[in-house]
């Protein structure tokens, strides 16, 4: 899939979301999802758009822009990369469930 990224401008979800969201990101590519409690942590860097699901003028709109601009598209695209070394990376992820599973686990021995 890297191959298939890095020959892309840019990378859109307008439905369902996936783990590719993170494979595109870290090739650095900015990203258009549709709008979701569960993909805005996705747009934390401004390394994207997001639009309401269906609203293809707005979709249109925001590709229209990102074909345009190729400043924007390049900064969003280190801030997509950059928030997957930053946060979305395994390492970090592995971490965290760990921190959590220790407190829990902790507070598990205490309250016996």
């Amino acid at each position: 899939m890297p191959n298939f990224y890095n020959a892309a401008d840019f990378a859109v979800w307008p439905g369902a979301f996936s783990i590719s969201i993170i494979e595109a990101m870290a090739c650095g590519l900015p990203i258009i999802i549709a709008k979701s409690d569960w993909t805005s942590h996705y747009l934390e860097y401004k390394n994207g758009y997001s639009f309401k699901a269906g609203d293809i003028n707005h979709l249109s709109s925001i590709m229209l822009r990102l074909s345009l601009d190729g400043r924007l598209r390049k900064s969003m695209g280190f801030g997509s990369r950059k928030l997957v070394e930053d946060k979305l990376n395994w390492d970090t992820i592995a971490n965290q469930y760990n921190a959590v599973y220790t407190k829990v686990n902790n507070s598990n021995l205490c309250g016996s």
